[in-house]
């Protein structure tokens, strides 16, 4: 062990000058070759468009393309640091039109070009439109139990698209944003946006007035069956059919919770008559009854 301890010391210790020198020639060597020969980055380069008026896209086009490039690791570093200039397309009148990358910007001496994504940039237009069209209100979620929406409506209920002709063809409504329900029990008015298909349609306006309202669900509720109370001018009496008749209520949840005692009552005002229209008693307010079947009818005399 000792004698390797001894072999491994003098290796590093002897000639220590001529080893320094070594090392940062073979330093200086590696740095040399790996700034002189090639290297390949990616550049990521903007692009811009210039329309026509009375153009517009149907498809939206690519906002920035990745480019290749090959050169010395200095180059490379140094472009791909700064970056190029946004590549600047006139887009002819043209319903579809292809624009080759690599003929679209120039690069720096000494660095070259290797590929792109996309190769080709194709930007389709069509004629410039404008359409209106009605407005949809869209919900989420639910309002507190007992309750329900009776209505819903936007304000204004008619707006104008403008985009390509060919893209608003396909357009028949435009919803709102959600609008949120959850555990509401009031009606509210609040500003909501547009939802558009995509950025290349634009509207007039942009956010419309929304109306929720909000009311208790309406629910009917069977009562059960009641005796009919004939009610007969003075002095007279009748038999009548059914003796007993269904009563079913309509009014909300909460209400129907707190139905007082009623009884069905008819009323013969002649005696000459031979229906008598079944009413019940007492009048709930918020609630609405029905008695199935609606009146009696008046059978013979009993005096």
């Amino acid at each position: 062990m000792a004698k390797v301890r001894e072999f491994i010391v003098a290796a590093v210790t002897q000639n220590i000058r001529y080893k320094l020198v070594a090392l940062c020639l073979a330093i200086t060597l590696f740095a040399l070759v790996n700034t002189t020969r090639n290297h390949v980055g990616w550049v990521r380069v903007g692009v811009t468009y210039s329309l026509d008026s009375e153009r517009a896209f149907v498809v939206e086009p690519p906002a920035f393309v990745e480019v290749s490039v090959r050169g010395s690791w200095r180059r490379v570093k140094q472009l791909t640091e700064e970056g190029l200039d946004p590549v600047r397309i006139k887009v002819p009148a043209e319903s579809t039109s292809d624009f080759t990358v690599r003929d679209q910007f120039t690069l720096p001496p000494g660095v070259e070009f290797v590929s792109s994504d996309p190769r080709t940039l194709r930007v389709e237009t069509d004629r410039s439109s404008e359409k209106s069209v009605k407005v949809v209100v869209k919900l989420e979620g639910l309002p507190k139990q007992g309750y329900e929406v009776t209505n819903a409506t936007a304000s204004p209920a008619v707006v104008k698209l403008s985009g390509a002709e060919s893209v608003l063809a396909r357009i028949s409504e435009i919803a709102t944003a959600p609008v949120r329900l959850d555990e509401r029990t009031e009606s509210a008015t609040e500003v909501t946006k547009l939802q558009l298909p995509n950025e290349l349609v634009r509207t007039l306006p942009e956010s419309v007035s929304v109306k929720i309202d909000v009311g208790e669900r309406v629910v009917e509720k069977e009562l059960g069956t009641f005796e009919v109370k004939l009610t007969t001018p003075p002095g007279t009496s009748f038999d009548f059919s059914p003796q007993k008749v269904r009563v079913l209520a309509r009014g909300s949840g909460l209400a129907l919770q707190s139905i007082p005692k009623i009884s069905v009552h008819a009323n013969l005002t002649a005696a000459t008559d031979k229906e008598a229209l079944c009413t019940v008693k007492p009048a709930v307010p918020g609630i609405s009854f029905e008695v199935v079947p609606t009146s009696v009818v008046i059978k013979q005399s009993t005096r």
